[in-house]
């Protein structure tokens, strides 16, 4: 297995903030920074006025309220009310974007809660998958090799599957040493001055591309299958590394249906422009993980970006669509659509159709990864 240095020797990103503040304060309020963190904090404030519902397959009515700042859920069998419980929610996992999905503890180990909250209609419903069970399934246990894409420097039990210190993580969200690697020399080398061997950190966009494609691709390439290397683990990926040497990722050869809410990666190498154009584009050619564009300014942020390879008059539409848009390239080529494995939520196509596809469409036929 590949060393790590202990979480207890990681310098974590408020350590970043002295040099790079600017950097710092920008990406505390993007979504990936906020991903993760005791129920409520983060970027969204959740409402409770359509927090009551009832999952007519199985008769069970959930309730989650807030006091303070402890969240709860309640459910019972509906219309006898013989079979009730009540819940704690301890923990969020999301940043809310899209949706959220909250943590169980009993005593140390994780589980996650049959509820989650959804940004399209600011409503809670089942969180994904639990529709398919005929009573609220409060055992799905915490794998730290789901929770470490949504938190930072966990903080498992040896010798158990799901429990963990508390706190669980110590740092809420994507840590910038998930992206850049480990600090603690960083920070000794920078003060030391003595910089001949470099500064010890890893700049995603500086490196092979292979290497600087599996930053993104341990959390956002989900694929049909992941499978650890013999010897690896969770921990084993470093920023730097190529992915393949502690995971290997099983992806179909021809176009999958629909989306999946991770399937970033494998969507993208079916686009054209990915095809066309190679290893010079990836996901930093349109994304800067340090700042994310207010709504206002999302469209003109995209368009740039798409300009910098297409012509504006080439575009098919008519002026009139295009202005009716508001210049928008990515509400017709990169729409939000359902995916297969979460309801209520949609997220950005990036297989970048030429023409809007319906809603759960396969892609066209991709070249290999």
């Amino acid at each position: 297995m590949a060393s790590r240095v202990p979480v207890a020797q990681c310098a974590g990103s408020r350590a970043c903030a002295p040099c790079h503040q600017s950097i710092y304060d920008s990406y505390l309020r993007t979504p990936m920074a906020a991903s993760a963190g005791m129920v409520g904090g983060g970027l969204i404030e959740e409402k409770f006025d359509r927090s009551t519902f009832t999952h007519d397959p199985t008769g069970f009515r959930y309730r989650v309220s807030r006091r303070g700042q402890e969240y709860a859920v309640e459910f019972e069998k509906t219309p006898a009310g013989t079979l009730r419980g009540k819940r704690a929610l301890s923990y969020f996992i999301g940043s809310g974007a899209a949706a959220r999905s909250y943590l169980l503890v009993a005593d140390g180990f994780l589980y996650e809660a049959p509820v989650a909250y959804y940004a399209v209609g600011a409503k809670w419903d089942l969180a994904p998958g639990y529709d398919r069970y005929a009573y609220p399934y409060l055992t799905r246990p915490i794998l730290p090799g789901c929770l470490t894409c949504h938190a930072s420097f966990l903080r498992p039990v040896a010798g158990t599957q799901n429990r963990f210190e508390t706190p669980p993580f110590q740092e809420s969200g994507v840590a910038c040493e998930r992206c850049h690697g480990e600090g603690e020399s960083h920070i000794a080398t920078m003060r030391s001055g003595r910089l001949e061997g470099g500064s010890g950190m890893v700049n995603p966009s500086k490196l092979a591309p292979i290497r600087r494609d599996s930053v993104c691709s341990q959390c956002h390439l989900t694929g049909e299958a992941r499978v650890m290397r013999a010897g690896r683990d969770w921990r084993s990926f470093r920023p730097g590394e190529p992915l393949s040497d502690s995971i290997t990722v099983f992806v179909r050869s021809g176009g999958s249906p629909g989306m999946k809410v991770t399937s970033h990666v494998e969507k993208l190498a079916q686009s054209a422009c990915k095809r066309v154009a190679g290893d010079r584009f990836w996901c930093g050619s349109c994304h800067d993980p340090h700042s994310t564009p207010q709504p206002g300014e999302r469209a003109a942020w995209f368009r740039e970006k798409c300009l910098r390879c297409h012509e504006a008059d080439r575009c098919g539409a008519t002026q009139a669509a295009r202005r009716k848009s508001g210049n928008d390239c990515a509400s017709c080529h990169m729409p939000k659509n359902p995916v297969v494995d979460a309801q209520h939520v949609v997220y950005t196509d990036h297989s970048i159709p030429r023409r809007p596809r319906p809603a759960g469409a396969g892609n066209a036929p991709r070249t290999r990864n």
